[in-house]
């Protein structure tokens, strides 16, 4: 999966219109683990999804 591919799914599959900021990190930040596990997108394009997201801390999954 591409970064564009990644990132047009986890606005399609959680619009954040309809999630708290808190449920929408935590959301995004294990549907980006889980691609990288199960091998549907590389660690470079783990890194721009999550720098995109601001998913940067530890505490949402993220490479920080």
């Amino acid at each position: 999966m591409t970064f564009d591919e990644m990132v047009a799914y986890l606005l399609e599959t959680y619009p954040p219109d309809r999630y708290r900021g808190d449920e929408l990190m935590t959301n995004i930040a294990a549907e980006i683990k889980a691609a990288e596990a199960r091998g549907a997108i590389t660690p470079e394009v783990r890194e721009k999804v999550s720098r995109h997201f601001n998913v940067t801390t530890s505490e949402h999954g993220g490479p920080g």
